[in-house]
């Protein structure tokens, strides 16, 4: 039996992924021109939609992108519309990531015609419970080669991605899972995918937006549930790599994977006490 080819979604149409419309040599490709999205579902679910379009919306303002609709709320009423229709199409009703991708029409150089929008989205089977939280902790590592800068640019998704691509494969060199990016004065910004917190006595720390971090949907998810569901203080800082050293506990978060533990960064090992009480009421979010 032949295998089923994905369909995926274009400008409000589906098609199998072999005849999709989209033109290959696009701004996305050739500019990095593009924002995107990655939102995970589970039976026709998708989780915080709302803030992954808010933080979508920023990125429209910044990239002075336009849609055809008759404002960005109606677009986005009608963008959930069609991804819960996507899921449908490739009959696809457990867990699952949906990859949007929203990029400026065809038309220029580094100087564009059109500030009007092509947006496209694929959608792929996830194994496990959602939000579950890793059994086996994760090992750091820090790259220190490139940093990341701080701009309004810093806290979207876009397609000018080099910096975690280089970190992701000096993560891999040193047979490490995930490793850490810095900033231009040396400080903490976030994992190649993931923002990072770490707790020391009774308060959880994370690094301030205004350090370069992704605006993460996971990490405003997860401080709302800190602040109002713990009795944790929690604090946005500056954080330097004496901090993680001399912490209990650091565990990474984005909008796929919830919460994932930390064991060790060089010689450090840590706990996953707060992972755990954490992980336990994300998933109790989730499934409200």
């Amino acid at each position: 039996m032949p295998e089923k080819i994905p369909r995926i979604l274009y400008n409000g149409e589906y098609s199998p992924e072999n005849k999709c419309k989209a033109e290959v040599i696009n701004r996305a490709f050739l500019y990095g021109d593009s924002l995107f999205e990655t939102m995970l579902a589970d039976k026709g679910k998708i989780f915080f939609f709302e803030n992954h379009m808010e933080r979508l919306e920023t990125g429209f303002s910044c990239l002075r992108y336009r849609t055809e609709d008759i404002d960005i709320q109606y677009f986005k009423e009608r963008l959930k519309r069609e991804l819960e229709m996507l899921l449908r199409s490739n009959r696809i009703y457990g867990k699952c990531k949906i990859r949007l991708s929203v990029f400026r029409k065809d038309g220029g150089t580094y100087t564009p015609t059109s500030n009007f929008v092509n947006y496209l989205a694929t959608v792929t089977p996830l194994p496990g419970k959602v939000f579950s939280l890793n059994k086996k902790g994760i090992y750091l590592s820090i790259y220190k080669e490139f940093t990341k800068s701080y701009n309004l640019l810093s806290g979207l998704k876009t397609g000018n991605s080099l910096v975690y691509v280089l970190a992701g494969l000096f993560s891999k060199s040193q047979n490490t899972d995930d490793c850490l990016l810095l900033n231009a004065h040396g400080n903490i910004v976030e994992a190649t995918a993931s923002n990072i917190f770490y707790v020391k006595e009774n308060t959880i720390y994370t690094p301030a937006l205004s350090e370069g971090c992704v605006a993460g949907t996971m990490r405003r998810c997860l401080m709302q549930i800190i602040t109002s569901e713990t009795s944790y203080a929690l604090k946005e800082v500056a954080v330097k790599e004496e901090d993680i050293l001399n912490c209990e506990e650091i565990f990474l978060t984005n909008a796929i994977s919830g919460i994932r533990w930390v064991v060790g960064y060089k010689n450090k090992r840590y706990f996953k006490n707060v992972s755990e009480i954490l992980a336990q009421k994300l998933q109790e979010t989730a499934a409200s």
